[in-house]
């Protein structure tokens, strides 16, 4: 089910989880929120809003998910993003708020950087310049000097 890769301590849309656990594991959008409303009852949820349809994911409980899966994460946030069968972030649905949100998030866990750069400069530009960021970013300099 691996909730790690969603950010700690924010609401989390129950169709997001759904969306990546049907990605990760098939299930519905009924058995997500069973799962979600039965993670709450155990108190491993920070909280579970049936109204709003969002859950939020406490640190403590994060932090554990995160430690248990930390070799696995780049591939799960991959995996995450390439549900969304999308071919340009452009063309992501407008109401996916949390998406939006979180896309930086989600690739730089990944380790798309390039893909995050290409983004920025999509909104911003073609001048735009990363040379500022060279040795900012631990095992990402080659990267951080993409040109579009």
């Amino acid at each position: 089910m691996s909730l790690a890769i969603f950010p700690a301590e924010i609401d989390i849309p129950l169709a997001t989880v759904a969306h990546w656990w049907h990605t990760y594991a098939g299930y519905d959008s009924v058995l997500t929120e069973a799962l979600a409303e039965r993670l709450a009852q155990m108190s491993l949820l920070g909280r579970f809003d049936p109204v709003r349809r969002s859950i939020r994911i406490h640190e403590v409980i994060h932090n554990y998910l995160e430690d248990q899966q930390c070799t696995e994460s780049p591939s799960l946030h991959a995996q995450f993003l390439e549900g969304y069968a999308l071919q340009s972030w452009a063309n992501l649905a407008p109401e996916e708020l949390y998406l939006w949100w979180a896309l930086r998030y989600h690739l730089i866990r990944a380790q798309r950087i390039n893909t995050f750069i290409l983004i920025i400069r999509a909104f911003a530009g073609p001048n735009l310049s990363f040379a500022h960021l060279q040795g900012q970013v631990p095992g990402r300099q080659a990267q951080a000097s993409v040109q579009v």
